[in-house]
């Protein structure tokens, strides 16, 4: 630990065994499937998110990275084969449903002149906001920086590379603007 301490400062060998000691914790815990699993993940996330705020149901086979930079609001659910990446903080309101096998990721790579590779080039992180009542489809990417309204659904299939309005439809690659949706029989809190 000393050869540790000399060449790097204190901050980031703390920061490094977090994301160790997280990444070993969310690896087992999201293969175990059922209400066994989702108690074990509830309390797992309820601990490792910044804030995870009343009931949440995050299936089996979801990845996140840095969830101490995740915040979500009561009834958050996430489906089987999602990809969370909160290097840049993700912030999601109440009464949120991701579907099946989307990516959400705040980090993105700088592409400048001056980096010879990829792997050299410094991180640009974007946090990424998901409103009260949002529906995600299957599939979805949502890319660093976006906002999204609450009300709004992103259909299946589709990459959000802009932030979206309130109560708003979008879909397509990239994705744009359909229509207001209509109004639905729903509280959005």
């Amino acid at each position: 630990m000393g050869l540790l301490r000399n060449k790097f400062p204190r901050g980031v060998i703390r920061v490094v065994l977090r994301q160790e000691i997280e990444s070993w914790v969310m690896w087992i815990l999201r293969w175990i499937p059922g209400g066994v699993g989702f108690l074990l993940r509830t309390v797992a996330y309820k601990i490792l998110f910044a804030k995870l705020s009343g009931f949440s149901f995050i299936q089996h086979n979801v990845t996140i990275t840095y969830a101490s930079r995740i915040t979500t609001g009561r009834n958050f659910s996430c489906n089987s084969g999602s990809y969370i990446n909160a290097v840049g903080d993700v912030i999601i309101g109440e009464n949120v449903l991701i579907g099946a096998n989307v990516v959400i990721s705040t980090g993105k790579h700088y592409l400048g002149n001056n980096f010879g590779s990829i792997l050299e080039t410094p991180v640009l992180e974007l946090p990424i906001t998901i409103g009260s009542g949002v529906w995600i489809g299957a599939n979805v990417t949502i890319l660093p920086g976006v906002i999204i309204g609450p009300g709004c659904i992103i259909g299946a299939n589709s990459v959000l590379l802009k932030s979206t309005g309130p109560n708003e439809i979008w879909a397509g690659v990239p994705a744009k603007f359909i229509k207001k949706v209509e109004s639905i029989s729903r509280e959005i809190n």
